[in-house]
């Protein structure tokens, strides 16, 4: 399978599957309903965030208004300047997380992007994280998690002949959060 995006349990991120940036942002969302006051672990963490505005926009991604210093997207996409520069396949495959975010739901995915996003550019196994946030004063802006489980146009499940079972869809391995490496295997979790 080229592409997919799968919905995943936030049971996932709450028992550490998910990693403990997730883990912490998914539990002070929980903890302050929401809403952003200081915090030095959410100061942290905004480096490996992108920003955007809580906007519906049809079939794909609102506006970003911040893309973090230390995310997937800057080191895979570093002369792109916002989210709205990957191909409209790509977002509108995406777009739904955003949506539902946008309606206070959390969202937490796991990724394929293929050949989504365009030629030349690499095969990633990402997991997202959407979180819509506000101000005492009532700004707003939805928070993205995005975590490099794997850059596959490195390894052998770039070949379309290989399909490894622990990233199907819908397979029991799958969904009960085996998508994370072995911690003998090569793995990192950089976000975007």
């Amino acid at each position: 399978m080229d592409t997919f995006v799968e919905k995943l349990p936030l049971s996932h991120i709450e028992s550490g599957l998910a990693g403990e940036d997730a883990r912490y942002l998914y539990s002070y969302w929980r903890r302050n309903n929401g809403i952003i006051e200081q915090d030095s672990g959410l100061t942290e963490i905004s480096k490996r965030l992108m920003l955007f505005r809580p906007k519906l926009v049809l079939d794909d991604v609102p506006p970003s208004t911040l893309i973090g210093k230390d995310t997937t997207f800057r080191k895979y996409f570093p002369a792109r300047n916002e989210a709205a520069e990957f191909p409209q396949a790509y977002r509108r495959k995406i777009a739904h997380g955003y949506h539902a975010a946008l309606e206070n739901e959390p969202w937490f995915d796991v990724q394929k992007t293929g050949s989504l996003m365009g030629e030349g550019t690499p095969d990633l196994i990402l997991e997202r994280l959407i979180l819509k946030f506000r101000t005492s004063g009532g700004f707003e802006r939805l928070f993205c998690l995005m975590t490099l489980v794997e850059d596959t146009s490195r390894s052998r499940l770039s070949d379309p002949t290989h399909h490894h079972d622990r990233f199907q869809p819908g397979r029991d391995c799958y969904q009960s959060g085996l998508v994370h490496l072995p911690a003998t295997a090569q793995h990192s979790h950089v976000t975007w």
